[in-house]
């Protein structure tokens, strides 16, 4: 997954990715997702 910032010319460009259940999947610090099992959740990702 790709997240696009906006505006392009923000200073600070690092992100944090989050899943809603582990449990059914996972995404790594590069937006990888990995699902584990059937079910739902959602992928969220942060600015720091």
């Amino acid at each position: 997954m790709q997240a696009v910032i906006s505006p392009a010319n923000a200073i600070d460009t690092r992100i944090t990715w989050s899943s809603s259940d582990n449990q059914v999947a996972v995404v790594d610090t590069n937006g990888l997702i990995i699902i584990t099992k059937v079910g739902r959740y959602l992928i969220i990702f942060f600015l720091k």
